[in-house]
């Protein structure tokens, strides 16, 4: 479940939702379908097209003593609409609502345990995606071992998490997200202190897409933290830098500044040192720092030296 799409605004053409509004409305209107299940629809075609106030006028008009499946359905949709609204603490209520009464909703129990992840509260991720895993047919079909792996690694339970990953890497639908995993497994083992297997992992992740920005960014601390290779770590972080500034990635963009800073101060290149300073502060929206020079010498009259003194005072 990737909660960045959740929160971003409905793009494309909705002509289709506009068209199964208008049946949904049709069939309660010639009362075919009834109240609550017509509110229940609405709630959720709402909150599939990103629409608040809509979606939770219709979900408050099912009662909670509705059946099953208008409740549910209509706290998946009020939790949807909270991560829309990047108020996570409040989905994982609304989806905990939706598992008290159906406990084994696979929707429910993935998109919970991704919350908790992103909220940090990772001994529940870990619970969620384990409850996943236990009622899923195929759990393989979801993004679950990614979820659990990550979530492990946060738990710094690495070996756990690389056996996440490397089932991850079994299946034919991630071949082209070969890069991905490979560079999580290497994460586990740079974690673990084994540079040679972490270093062997991202090479890997390389040559699957030799312009992944956090694996070049990682790569860089390999050579720098255990081979003290100053030169080859700037070269990777100058590669990271290219790619992330293409991608408009900023978060790599911010952590390759910082370790480009850290390693031009090491050798003394003081010029470079003070560039990527200034692209780090600009990049965190600070933008042009005027320095104000004081002039050496007296100042020109009196007058000018009572200001400056008044200055100070302030």
């Amino acid at each position: 479940m990737d909660i960045r799409s959740f929160q971003e605004p409905p793009t494309g053409s909705w002509e289709a939702m506009k068209d199964i509004i208008k049946s949904v409305e049709h069939q309660y209107e010639e009362g075919t379908t009834k109240e609550v299940s017509y509110h229940r629809q609405l709630a959720l075609i709402y909150s599939i097209l990103k629409q608040p106030d809509k979606c939770r006028f219709h979900a408050a008009r099912v009662p909670d003593d509705a059946d099953a499946l208008e409740v549910t359905e209509v706290a998946i949709s009020l939790a949807r609409i909270f991560i829309y609204e990047k108020n996570l603490k409040e989905a994982i209520v609304s989806y905990e609502k939706c598992l008290r009464v159906e406990p084994e909703n696979e929707v429910a129990l993935d998109e919970i345990a991704w919350c908790c992840y992103h909220e940090k509260r990772y001994d529940e991720a870990e619970k969620w995606f384990r409850k996943l895993i236990a009622v899923t047919e195929e759990p393989d079909g979801f993004s679950i071992w990614q979820g659990l792996g990550l979530t492990l690694a946060e738990l710094k339970r690495y070996g756990e998490a690389r056996s996440c990953f490397e089932r991850e890497l079994e299946h034919e639908r991630n071949n082209v997200n070969v890069y991905y995993y490979e560079h999580l497994i290497g994460l586990t083992y740079s974690n673990e202190n084994d540079f040679y297997r972490a270093l062997s992992h991202f090479t890997k992740s390389l040559d699957a897409r030799p312009d992944y920005a956090p694996a070049l960014n990682d790569m860089a601390a390999l050579y720098f933290e255990h081979e003290a290779d100053i030169k080859t770590a700037i070269e990777y972080l100058k590669k990271a830098e290219e790619v992330a500034d293409e991608e408009g990635d900023g978060l790599i963009l911010q952590r390759v500044y910082i370790n480009l800073v850290r390693l031009y101060g090491l050798i003394s290149d003081y010029d470079q040192q003070e560039l990527y300073n200034y692209k780090l502060l600009s990049l965190l929206g600070f933008g042009d720092i005027e320095i104000d020079e004081e002039e050496d010498g007296e100042e020109e009259d009196g007058e000018e030296e009572e200001d400056d003194e008044d200055d100070d005072d302030l």
